[in-house]
């Protein structure tokens, strides 16, 4: 039994997990989790429901870079599926909706708090709830870059990027992320991780 993330020094022991992957750091974990999949991994984005990691990798596997979301940003993931409930939409379903939407209002990168507000403005302003899920989908990674790498360019993470995290099995989070990645690095490889959510268990 393996056991990672913050609660692992708890739980591990209850489980009756092994002392050497109860050790295993949780950014190591994903880093490692990356690299299983795709060896010349450079750029790590693990975008879960409470937190997003951004990791740069070095040639040798090692750390170069980690950023992680701030408290401002934490929940993100998460308030994408809250977002498809509050406009009546399965969360099985939001992928279809925002990908089929004729258009996607823009909203600021800004902390959940305000990106759930801005739900209800663009409601009032007569958006239909695909097109809202399309923007919200799209401001994700703007998010991701000015916030939780605090602006730095996507180069220089690296070329080539995992996409790995619980929000990866939503197609249009993942179309947006692959698309903002393309305009900034139009060479790099965007690799979805096939167990996305499982990745720093993997």
């Amino acid at each position: 039994i393996g056991v990672t993330g913050y609660g692992a020094p708890w739980i591990g022991p209850l489980l009756g997990s092994d002392d050497e992957v109860l050790t295993a750091v949780e950014t190591v974990a994903h880093a490692r989790g990356a690299r299983a999949l795709c060896p010349e991994v450079e750029l790590v984005c693990d975008v879960g429901g409470q937190d997003i990691k951004l990791l740069s990798l070095a040639p040798d596997g090692g750390l170069r870079r980690f950023e992680l979301s701030s408290r401002c940003i934490a929940g993100v993931g998460m308030s994408l599926e809250s977002t498809a409930r509050e406009l009546g939409v399965a969360r099985d379903a939001f992928a279809s909706h925002a990908l089929a939407a004729p258009r996607a209002p823009w909203i600021d990168e800004a902390c959940v708090v305000f990106l759930d507000s801005a739900r209800v403005t663009l409601q009032r302003q007569g958006f239909a709830p695909g097109e809202i899920l399309a923007g919200r989908s799209r401001a994700l990674p703007r998010v991701l870059w000015s916030q939780v790498a605090r602006g730095a360019h996507p180069r220089s993470f690296g070329r080539v990027a995992v996409l790995q995290g619980g929000v990866q099995h939503n197609r249009a989070a993942v179309r947006a992320q692959a698309e903002h990645l393309f305009s900034c690095v139009p060479d790099a490889r965007v690799v979805v991780h096939p167990e996305p959510a499982l990745a720093g268990a993997i």
